[in-house]
């Protein structure tokens, strides 16, 4: 089983809240997982202390009088992950957020004790990140280090459908709106992000928090974790390559045969067609009852 493992060793922390509530809230809890713990109530002293010591994480408003978290560049900084809380976020908002490098988001409404539960996720000083593979053609399976993803309750269909969107748009660079509008159709903007978010945090429980990645308000399998047997699909026809026996058989099934749903249609008809061009000339699709 290929398997790697991160270490994020959790020393420095900054806290940047204009509510001091919850600000010593959360350093009284962190105390016992941090070795040193700074505290803020604005950006302009919050960018001072990050220039003069290396924080692991800092946790922030999006908003403080009218400045933004974006102003402290996070880019800047591609060692310190920044989870940013906030009351109100438009999907313009959280857009920004992606683009500047922030990839952790939630809403001030959440409980504390569920917003601990995502610090001490992010603080495991040994997480094991397990190689995925989805498979489409024949039917919907995913594989975390070579074993079957199984679900002892009932399937997490939006979270699939999530995931079979992002391999019929090509897995990488996959626009959010494109998601949100057809995933949620029916909801408003501001409430479809945020059900995507949230959706993408579950994700990550599932596959691993390192194969989801959220850049420049697009949406990617991470490319290093992660094989689509689309991918090596289109790398067949792109190098033109003779398929293996194995992959001549998986490439003769129907493309996501168990989902009738109208938007996977078209993208049915694609890859079928391009299976079709490297299959044994003979062979035809095999039609699933």
């Amino acid at each position: 089983m290929k398997t790697m493992y991160t270490v994020k060793p959790l020393e420095h922390v900054l806290i940047i809240l204009a509510d001091k509530a919850l600000q010593q809230s959360l350093a009284k809890w962190l105390t016992s997982k941090a070795k040193l713990i700074k505290l803020c109530d604005n950006f302009k002293t919050a960018s001072l202390m990050i220039k003069n010591c290396r924080f692991d994480l800092i946790i922030s408003d999006y908003k403080i009088n009218n400045n933004v978290v974006i102003e402290l560049q996070p880019k800047e900084y591609p060692n310190t992950n920044f989870m940013v809380i906030s009351s109100s976020c438009s999907p313009e908002d959280a857009f920004l957020l992606a683009r500047s490098g922030i990839q952790w988001f939630y809403p001030l409404s959440m409980e504390l004790k569920d917003f601990q539960t995502r610090v001490e996720e992010f603080c495991s000083t040994k997480a094991a990140v397990e190689f995925i593979n989805i498979r489409t053609f024949g039917g919907l399976r995913i594989t975390r280090g070579g074993l079957d993803l199984t679900f002892s309750r009932k399937a997490p269909h939006r979270l699939l459908s999530i995931l079979k969107l992002m391999v019929a748009l090509g897995g990488v660079n996959v626009p959010i709106y494109l998601i949100c509008d057809t995933i949620w159709e029916d909801d408003d903007g501001d409430t479809a992000l945020s059900k995507f978010y949230t959706s993408i945090h579950r994700i990550r429980k599932l596959l691993g928090k390192e194969t989801i990645e959220l850049k420049n308000q697009e949406v990617s399998f991470n490319t290093t974790l992660v094989e689509l047997d689309v991918w090596r699909l289109q790398q067949y026809r792109a190098e033109k390559l003779t398929a293996s026996e194995e992959d001549k058989a998986l490439y003769s099934n129907r493309w996501l045969p168990e989902d009738d749903s109208v938007w996977l249609n078209t993208y049915r008809q694609i890859y079928e067609a391009q299976a079709l061009t490297i299959i044994d000339s003979h062979q035809k699709l095999k039609v699933h009852g």
